[in-house]
């Protein structure tokens, strides 16, 4: 009874281990009780998939963050000026604020301010309009 066509998925014997199936590539094998895959190839290739998933999951996020710090940097007024900047002109560039973003409190400035890279933005009373400014230079205004 050492043919392996003696012995189903789940069987054991005493010298070679458990008889298992690789839920990748369906090739059955002699193994420990936790071992899931015939060898280390087909552990790769799960992990590379899983991988993969995960940074489609998040890579939209990343690339919208991306996204909203190139479009503060290319509307920031500069240093030493703290202009009113229309909120439709941010949204028109395709800022996303739903996204990736920390909120922040400056010692100069009232108030929370969203955190992007090194720009911050804050809207006015009004809700019309935002200031930018460069988390950096916050104490040069």
């Amino acid at each position: 009874m050492n043919d392996p066509c003696d012995y189903k998925v789940g069987d054991w014997h005493k010298k070679l281990g458990y008889f298992k199936e690789c839920p990748v590539c369906k090739t059955t094998f002699w193994g420990r009780k936790n071992q899931k895959y015939c060898d280390p190839k087909c552990k790769g290739k799960v992990a590379i998939e899983k991988l993969a998933a995960k940074n489609k999951k998040y890579g939209k996020n990343i690339q919208q963050y991306m996204k909203n710090a190139e479009i503060l940097e290319s509307l920031y007024p500069g240093l030493n000026e703290l202009k009113p900047v229309p909120k439709a002109l941010l949204y028109g560039k395709g800022f996303n604020d739903s996204g990736i973003q920390k909120k922040v409190k400056y010692k100069r400035f009232e108030g929370e301010w969203n955190l992007i890279g090194e720009y911050a933005y804050k809207l006015d009373e009004s809700k019309q309009n935002i200031f930018i400014i460069k988390s950096k230079d916050n104490g040069k205004l």
